[in-house]
Protein backbone atom coordinates (compact mmCIF):
# COMPACT_ATOMS: atom_id res chain seq x y z
CA UNK A 1 0.00 0.00 0.00
CA UNK A 2 1.41 3.14 -1.13
CA UNK A 3 -0.50 6.74 -0.79
CA UNK A 4 0.35 9.66 -2.54
CA UNK A 5 -0.24 12.92 -0.79
CA UNK A 6 -2.10 15.89 -1.70
CA UNK A 7 1.11 17.91 -1.99
CA UNK A 8 3.89 18.82 -5.11
CA UNK A 9 7.60 19.69 -5.02
CA UNK A 10 9.51 21.09 -7.13
CA UNK A 11 11.67 17.94 -8.48
CA UNK A 12 13.83 19.78 -10.80
CA UNK A 13 14.67 22.20 -7.90
CA UNK A 14 15.77 18.63 -5.88
CA UNK A 15 18.07 17.51 -9.08
CA UNK A 16 20.19 20.18 -8.76
CA UNK A 17 21.19 19.77 -5.25
CA UNK A 18 22.51 16.38 -6.03
CA UNK A 19 25.88 17.82 -6.98
CA UNK A 20 25.71 20.20 -3.94
CA UNK A 21 25.44 17.45 -1.74
CA UNK A 22 28.50 15.68 -3.35
CA UNK A 23 30.33 18.74 -2.58
CA UNK A 24 29.59 18.71 1.17
CA UNK A 25 31.32 15.40 1.41
CA UNK A 26 30.69 11.44 0.13
CA UNK A 27 27.90 9.83 0.72
CA UNK A 28 27.77 7.67 3.88
CA UNK A 29 26.89 3.92 3.38
CA UNK A 30 24.27 1.62 5.29
CA UNK A 31 25.62 -1.54 6.24
CA UNK A 32 29.44 -1.29 5.22
CA UNK A 33 30.37 -3.25 8.22
CA UNK A 34 28.25 -5.93 6.62
CA UNK A 35 30.35 -5.85 3.28
CA UNK A 36 27.13 -3.54 1.51
CA UNK A 37 28.28 -0.67 -0.07
CA UNK A 38 25.23 -0.01 -2.56
CA UNK A 39 23.11 1.83 -0.93
CA UNK A 40 23.58 4.99 1.10
CA UNK A 41 23.93 9.00 0.98
CA UNK A 42 23.72 12.20 3.19
CA UNK A 43 21.42 12.47 6.32
CA UNK A 44 19.25 16.04 6.40
CA UNK A 45 18.26 15.69 9.92
CA UNK A 46 20.60 13.80 12.93
CA UNK A 47 21.23 13.79 16.64
CA UNK A 48 24.43 15.63 16.40
CA UNK A 49 23.73 17.81 13.31
CA UNK A 50 26.12 16.30 11.40
CA UNK A 51 25.33 14.56 7.77
CA UNK A 52 27.52 11.31 8.27
CA UNK A 53 25.47 10.39 11.60
CA UNK A 54 21.96 8.56 11.13
CA UNK A 55 22.54 5.27 9.21
CA UNK A 56 22.30 2.98 11.77
CA UNK A 57 22.65 -0.74 11.28
CA UNK A 58 21.67 -3.62 14.34
CA UNK A 59 20.25 -1.70 16.94
CA UNK A 60 17.65 -3.94 16.30
CA UNK A 61 19.97 -6.29 18.44
CA UNK A 62 19.37 -4.34 21.20
CA UNK A 63 16.48 -6.14 21.98
CA UNK A 64 16.89 -9.35 24.14
CA UNK A 65 14.42 -11.14 25.56
CA UNK A 66 12.15 -7.81 25.85
CA UNK A 67 14.35 -5.53 27.40
CA UNK A 68 17.23 -3.30 25.86
CA UNK A 69 20.72 -3.41 25.97
CA UNK A 70 21.54 0.34 26.59
CA UNK A 71 25.44 -1.28 27.01
CA UNK A 72 25.22 -2.50 23.24
CA UNK A 73 23.19 0.49 22.30
CA UNK A 74 26.11 2.80 23.05
CA UNK A 75 28.49 0.43 21.18
CA UNK A 76 26.67 0.79 18.53
CA UNK A 77 26.32 4.79 19.13
CA UNK A 78 22.23 4.16 18.91
CA UNK A 79 20.27 6.69 18.36
CA UNK A 80 16.70 7.21 18.81
CA UNK A 81 14.59 7.97 15.99
CA UNK A 82 13.04 11.40 17.36
CA UNK A 83 16.41 12.41 18.46
CA UNK A 84 16.99 12.94 14.48
CA UNK A 85 15.54 16.53 14.29
CA UNK A 86 18.44 18.55 13.60
CA UNK A 87 19.32 19.73 10.33
CA UNK A 88 22.75 19.09 9.40
CA UNK A 89 25.09 21.11 6.72
CA UNK A 90 23.53 18.53 4.02
CA UNK A 91 19.77 19.74 4.73
CA UNK A 92 20.13 22.57 2.14
CA UNK A 93 17.49 25.24 1.23
CA UNK A 94 14.78 22.63 -0.57
CA UNK A 95 15.09 20.22 1.69
CA UNK A 96 14.49 22.58 4.71
CA UNK A 97 11.22 24.24 2.87
CA UNK A 98 9.81 20.94 2.81
CA UNK A 99 10.49 19.70 6.44
CA UNK A 100 9.32 22.54 7.57
CA UNK A 101 5.53 22.38 5.73
CA UNK A 102 5.68 18.88 7.18
CA UNK A 103 6.46 19.48 10.30
CA UNK A 104 3.61 22.53 10.29
CA UNK A 105 1.35 19.56 8.98
CA UNK A 106 1.58 17.65 11.94
CA UNK A 107 4.34 14.87 10.44
CA UNK A 108 7.03 15.32 12.85
CA UNK A 109 9.66 14.59 10.40
CA UNK A 110 12.49 12.86 11.52
CA UNK A 111 15.80 11.15 10.11
CA UNK A 112 15.41 12.93 6.69
CA UNK A 113 17.82 12.05 4.56
CA UNK A 114 18.74 12.00 0.65
CA UNK A 115 19.38 8.20 -0.44
CA UNK A 116 21.03 6.37 -3.09
CA UNK A 117 20.54 3.51 -4.33
CA UNK A 118 23.51 2.69 -6.83
CA UNK A 119 22.88 1.67 -10.41
CA UNK A 120 22.55 -2.28 -11.27
CA UNK A 121 21.53 -2.86 -7.46
CA UNK A 122 19.09 -3.93 -4.59
CA UNK A 123 18.45 -3.31 -0.71
CA UNK A 124 18.20 -5.92 1.69
CA UNK A 125 14.85 -7.28 2.24
CA UNK A 126 14.32 -5.73 5.53
CA UNK A 127 11.30 -4.12 7.80
CA UNK A 128 12.38 -1.02 9.91
CA UNK A 129 9.97 -1.99 12.61
CA UNK A 130 7.34 -4.92 13.54
CA UNK A 131 3.91 -5.14 12.11
CA UNK A 132 2.59 -3.50 15.24
CA UNK A 133 4.48 -0.93 15.77
CA UNK A 134 3.85 2.28 13.79
CA UNK A 135 6.54 3.31 11.35
CA UNK A 136 5.91 5.38 8.12
CA UNK A 137 8.11 6.69 5.89
CA UNK A 138 7.78 9.41 3.07
CA UNK A 139 9.31 9.45 -0.09
CA UNK A 140 10.45 12.17 -3.04
CA UNK A 141 11.76 10.76 -5.90
CA UNK A 142 14.65 12.77 -7.23
CA UNK A 143 16.12 11.11 -10.04
CA UNK A 144 14.62 7.88 -11.08
CA UNK A 145 13.43 6.07 -13.99
CA UNK A 146 10.96 3.18 -14.74
CA UNK A 147 13.50 0.70 -14.06
CA UNK A 148 13.54 1.10 -10.34
CA UNK A 149 10.90 -0.11 -8.01
CA UNK A 150 9.73 -0.32 -4.46
CA UNK A 151 8.75 -4.46 -3.22
CA UNK A 152 6.89 -5.07 -0.30
CA UNK A 153 4.68 -7.63 1.56
CA UNK A 154 1.76 -6.25 2.59
CA UNK A 155 -0.15 -8.71 4.72
CA UNK A 156 0.86 -11.48 2.33
CA UNK A 157 0.01 -9.39 -0.88
CA UNK A 158 3.45 -8.68 -2.67
CA UNK A 159 3.53 -5.65 -4.89
CA UNK A 160 5.84 -3.78 -7.14
CA UNK A 161 5.70 0.07 -7.20
CA UNK A 162 7.47 2.80 -8.76
CA UNK A 163 7.51 6.23 -8.15
CA UNK A 164 8.04 8.95 -11.40
CA UNK A 165 10.37 11.85 -10.32
CA UNK A 166 7.53 14.06 -10.89
CA UNK A 167 7.47 16.07 -7.57
CA UNK A 168 5.05 13.87 -6.14
CA UNK A 169 4.86 12.87 -2.64
CA UNK A 170 4.14 9.11 -1.34
CA UNK A 171 3.99 8.03 1.94
CA UNK A 172 4.55 4.02 2.68
CA UNK A 173 4.31 1.49 5.35
CA UNK A 174 8.06 0.22 6.44
CA UNK A 175 7.07 -1.70 9.31
CA UNK A 176 6.59 -4.41 6.49
CA UNK A 177 8.98 -6.54 4.49
CA UNK A 178 10.40 -4.50 1.63
CA UNK A 179 12.83 -4.05 -0.70
CA UNK A 180 14.36 -1.36 -3.21
CA UNK A 181 15.31 -2.52 -6.74
CA UNK A 182 17.26 -0.27 -9.54
CA UNK A 183 18.30 -2.16 -12.54
CA UNK A 184 19.15 0.79 -14.97
CA UNK A 185 22.49 2.15 -15.44
CA UNK A 186 22.13 5.21 -13.47
CA UNK A 187 21.75 5.91 -10.05
CA UNK A 188 18.57 6.59 -7.97
CA UNK A 189 17.94 8.72 -5.59
CA UNK A 190 15.40 9.83 -3.07
CA UNK A 191 14.58 12.35 -0.41
CA UNK A 192 12.89 10.16 2.60
CA UNK A 193 11.20 11.23 5.79
CA UNK A 194 9.99 9.25 8.64
CA UNK A 195 6.93 10.66 9.62
CA UNK A 196 3.54 10.50 11.88
CA UNK A 197 0.69 11.65 10.66
CA UNK A 198 -0.57 13.37 14.17
CA UNK A 199 -3.59 15.39 11.90
CA UNK A 200 -4.87 12.42 10.63
CA UNK A 201 -4.57 14.13 6.53
CA UNK A 202 -3.94 10.86 5.25
CA UNK A 203 -6.35 7.92 4.27
CA UNK A 204 -4.09 4.96 5.20
CA UNK A 205 -1.38 6.06 7.94
CA UNK A 206 -3.33 8.35 11.11
CA UNK A 207 -1.12 8.02 13.69
CA UNK A 208 -3.36 7.22 17.31
CA UNK A 209 -0.78 7.50 19.38
CA UNK A 210 0.61 9.56 22.02
CA UNK A 211 3.65 11.55 19.79
CA UNK A 212 4.87 12.98 23.55
CA UNK A 213 5.08 9.55 24.11
CA UNK A 214 8.01 8.88 21.28
CA UNK A 215 9.59 12.54 22.57
CA UNK A 216 10.18 11.85 26.20
CA UNK A 217 11.19 8.08 25.14
CA UNK A 218 14.09 9.96 23.09
CA UNK A 219 14.99 11.52 25.76
CA UNK A 220 15.04 8.91 28.55
CA UNK A 221 17.11 6.77 26.22
CA UNK A 222 19.15 9.58 25.49
CA UNK A 223 19.55 10.14 29.48
CA UNK A 224 20.78 6.05 30.16
CA UNK A 225 22.96 5.78 27.62
CA UNK A 226 25.05 8.33 28.38
CA UNK A 227 25.07 7.42 31.60
CA UNK A 228 25.91 3.28 30.80
CA UNK A 229 29.23 2.70 31.41
CA UNK A 230 30.99 0.86 28.41
CA UNK A 231 34.72 -0.71 29.61
CA UNK A 232 36.86 -1.81 27.29
CA UNK A 233 36.42 -5.80 27.65
CA UNK A 234 32.71 -4.93 26.54
CA UNK A 235 34.05 -3.50 23.41
CA UNK A 236 36.02 -6.30 22.30
CA UNK A 237 33.49 -8.43 23.20
CA UNK A 238 30.71 -6.86 21.27
CA UNK A 239 33.61 -6.33 18.31
CA UNK A 240 33.80 -9.93 18.60
CA UNK A 241 29.81 -11.06 18.19
CA UNK A 242 29.40 -8.14 15.70
CA UNK A 243 31.32 -10.07 13.11
CA UNK A 244 29.24 -13.41 14.34
CA UNK A 245 26.35 -11.59 13.59
CA UNK A 246 27.80 -10.03 9.83
CA UNK A 247 27.67 -13.93 8.89
CA UNK A 248 24.25 -14.84 10.53
CA UNK A 249 22.80 -11.71 8.55
CA UNK A 250 24.29 -12.26 5.75
CA UNK A 251 22.79 -16.06 6.12
CA UNK A 252 19.10 -15.14 6.81
CA UNK A 253 19.36 -12.81 3.86
CA UNK A 254 20.11 -15.88 1.66
CA UNK A 255 17.12 -17.65 3.71
CA UNK A 256 14.87 -14.40 2.70
CA UNK A 257 15.40 -13.87 -0.52
CA UNK A 258 14.58 -17.62 -1.53
CA UNK A 259 11.51 -17.70 0.80
CA UNK A 260 10.08 -14.65 -1.30
CA UNK A 261 11.19 -15.80 -4.70
CA UNK A 262 11.37 -12.36 -6.21
CA UNK A 263 10.90 -12.00 -9.95
CA UNK A 264 14.64 -10.27 -10.78
CA UNK A 265 13.95 -9.02 -14.21
CA UNK A 266 10.56 -7.67 -14.71
CA UNK A 267 7.89 -6.83 -12.47
CA UNK A 268 3.39 -5.53 -12.74
CA UNK A 269 3.14 -1.77 -11.89
CA UNK A 270 0.51 -1.67 -8.90
CA UNK A 271 -1.73 1.65 -8.73
CA UNK A 272 -0.58 3.67 -6.13
CA UNK A 273 -3.46 5.47 -4.29
CA UNK A 274 -4.07 8.94 -4.15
Amino acid sequence: MIEKLNMKVNATELRTTIPKLKEIGPMVFQGSEFGYKNFGGWNLQSRTGDYKDGFQVGVEKCWRNGKFDYRLAKFLNYSHAFEHNNKTQACLKPYATILNFLESEGFYPRRARVTCLKAGSNSIIHRDAPDDVYMCRIHIPIITNDQCYHWMDYKGDQKYFHMPADGSVFILPVNVMHRITNQSKHDRYHMIVDVYDTKKVTKNFKYDGDINFLINEAKEYRKIIDSTPLPWYWKIVYSIGRQIVVTKFKMEQKMIHASYKLNSTKFVRSTISK
